[in-house]
């Protein structure tokens, strides 16, 4: 009867170390959740080149996947797979990238940006912060592909340079002073003033094309109507916020650079503003929602006979918080079917709160439902590190419980139950490697939007040399006639 007894209990362990074994695959995870093993990965990372991985022909380059980040257990550290997203994937939603200062967007930025130049596509690039290699990065790529690179500089120390409201109709001044100048109606008893200074809007705008063919219509010929015109005296926060935007000399000119021009062959427009100077922030609002004017009207250019075939046009908005306003929101949701798609970068969730005049509601939909690609680098909110765990889905694992067994020869008892858990933990996105973080700057990112969450490394682009300044418009085409100290 024991020796019965001894060979039923052999049979029992002998099987539980064949579950154990049978199950073990599932008990090395994608989710990285002990930090000792996310160093290790890290650690077996490095920086690389990434112009040796770009291949148009192959779609985007975003980074390369090691075989640890999908088992950190993997030995074959030498081998890694290029990601590639396919160009349709990128062109038909918005892009969103997320990260903390410091954590590798500006390296993304360039890497894609580049890209998009080698393609012919039309760059246009917001940067409020003032990226030191991004417009470097963005002038090799368009001398490569060889489109022009057109330099904007909104700062207020710079010259002029360029016409805000060339080619622009009354109706599109109107929606750009009320976009840009903040005018758009809120809750509140400060509606019959919006309403007066609206109002003021559209007169002015009336006014400055009926005078077309005698003036130029430039922001600074609106100055000098508003200030004249009697009708328009009531309009008190209209003509303060429409002088603070004029006392910058980079628009005091009506040349006419031929926004739609570059645009429709495909150039490269590097736009640098603020994200402190208010009136630099309210004039690089007007002129993205001027870029997304003339995006629209393409579509209004139509050949009976032929085919309207619209070249793809990619919109970088860097600390888009400090951009957007209720029309351009509005605007970017329509300009997607029309060939044009955005990457939005931030640094947290809590920019979607961030946008003057907008509810986080309104401009959720558009940064988190509608980008359907995500690049995540290290964030610092818990709440959002675990969401996003949440969306790199659920795998199946096995949990193992141990119970005391009285008068049992092995003492205890196992077992083993059924559990799910995230792919990839909250504690990796709240630990990604920053560029910082080593001798070799590269970054580490989690793409999402193509097939399961993928954990990838990118490093730089690297360039020399310095920006050249930005074109400055003809002297003989700057506002002479206006002096707009005299109108202050």
């Amino acid at each position: 009867m024991k020796e019965w007894l001894i060979v039923i209990l052999i049979g029992g362990v002998i099987a539980r170390i064949l579950i154990y074994f049978l199950n073990k695959p599932n008990f090395s995870t994608i989710g990285l959740r002990d930090i000792s093993e996310m160093d290790t990965l890290f650690n077996s990372m490095e920086s690389f080149d990434p112009l040796s991985y770009i291949d148009t022909s192959r779609g985007v380059f975003v980074g390369l996947q090691s075989p640890q980040s999908v088992d950190p257990k993997n030995s074959r550290q030498n081998l890694v797979t290029p990601l590639y997203v396919p160009w349709l994937l990128f062109r038909e939603t918005h892009a969103q990238i997320l990260g903390s200062t410091g954590s590798g967007k500006g390296i993304a930025l360039g890497v894609l940006g580049y890209q998009f130049a080698l393609n012919k596509e039309s760059l246009i690039v917001f940067d409020p912060k003032g990226d030191a290699r991004l417009p470097l990065v963005l002038t090799q790529g368009a001398l490569k592909s060889g489109v022009e690179f057109i330099y904007l500089d909104l700062q207020a120390h710079s010259k002029a340079q360029f016409n805000l409201l060339e080619g622009a109709n009354e109706f599109e001044i109107e929606e750009l002073l009320v976009g840009g100048l903040g005018l758009q109606p809120s809750s509140g008893d400060g509606n019959y003033y919006r309403g007066i200074d609206q109002d003021a809007a559209e007169q002015v705008s009336k006014l400055a094309i009926q005078d077309a063919l005698t003036s130029p219509v430039t922001l600074p010929r609106l100055l000098e109507i508003s200030q004249f015109h009697k009708q328009l005296c009531k309009a008190d926060n209209f003509v303060r916020r429409l002088r603070q935007v004029c006392e910058l000399r980079v628009i005091q000119t009506d040349h006419s650079i031929g926004l739609l021009e570059h645009i429709g062959k495909g150039s490269v427009i590097y736009i640098r503003g603020s994200t402190d100077n208010h009136r630099v922030k309210m004039l690089q609002t007007m002129l993205l929602i001027r870029i997304l004017q003339i995006i629209k009207s393409r579509s209004l250019v139509r050949n009976s006979q032929t085919p309207l075939v619209l070249k793809p046009v990619c919109l970088v908005l860097d600390e888009f918080k400090h951009l957007l306003s209720p029309v351009a929101l509005d605007m970017l949701g329509v300009v997607r079917e029309l060939g044009c798609h955005a990457l939005l970068a931030h640094q947290s969730l809590a920019d979607l709160a961030g946008c003057p005049g907008l509810d986080r509601r309104d401009v959720e939909p558009v940064v988190v439902d509608n980008a359907t690609l995500k690049l995540i680098f290290r964030i610092g909110d818990d709440q959002a590190a675990r969401g996003f765990a949440n969306k790199s889905g659920q795998e199946r694992t096995y949990k193992e419980s141990i119970r005391p067994v009285p008068g049992s020869l092995a003492g205890e008892a196992k077992s083993w139950s059924e559990a799910q858990h995230s792919r990839m933990s909250a504690d990796l996105f709240l630990h990604l490697h920053r560029p910082s973080e080593a001798p070799k700057p590269f970054t580490a990112g989690v793409l999402f939007g193509l097939g399961l969450a993928k954990l990838f490394s990118l490093s730089p682009i690297m360039v020399g040399g310095a920006l050249a300044p930005p074109v400055e418009a003809p002297s003989s085409s700057r506002s002479a006639l206006i002096d707009i100290e005299d109108l202050i």
